[in-house]
């Protein structure tokens, strides 16, 4: 298989809402959070510029997608990472692209990665993956639904 990864750009955006439904099935529903198709078709033009994807044979099948601000406190460039998800058949490219999101960030001149983990099954596994990347534990957040289905 011959893997690519590369800036997203608009033509990248119905592959990727595909990924997004795929990452809400797998991850989201667990929390009750779902981002129906209006807004993510409102969302993905605006993050196209600090979205890195991940072609494998010319098909999409990753993405890793943020956004770059400035740190509230230190005011160094920071990126904001939303959502990093790689279709399970392909999983083994994942590291990868998390790897090219660093590379990518020090071109841009960022300062600071902030990943983000969700608290399911795969906490402890990306918990031991950022540590050993040399990433901190800053926070942990905590969500309660307060209406079904709101």
């Amino acid at each position: 298989m011959e893997y690519k990864i590369r800036q997203a750009t608009r033509e990248d955006i119905p592959k990727a809402l595909e990924l997004v439904h795929e990452f809400q099935k797998e991850s989201l529903e667990t929390f009750g959070v779902f981002c129906d198709d209006d807004t993510m078709a409102e969302l993905m033009p605006r993050l196209v510029e600090t979205t890195l994807v991940l072609e494998i044979d010319g098909v999409l099948r990753g993405l890793l997608a943020g956004a770059i601000g400035t740190h509230m406190l230190n005011k160094k460039p920071v990126f904001q990472e939303m959502m990093w998800y790689v279709s399970k058949k392909y999983r083994r490219y994942g590291i990868k692209l998390f790897r090219e999101l660093e590379k990518w960030c020090l071109e841009k001149g960022i300062d600071q990665i902030v990943m983000v983990c969700l608290g399911n099954r795969t906490e402890q596994a990306l918990d031991k993956l950022y540590k050993s990347f040399d990433y901190k534990v800053l926070e942990t957040h905590y969500l309660k639904q307060l209406r079904p289905g709101g």
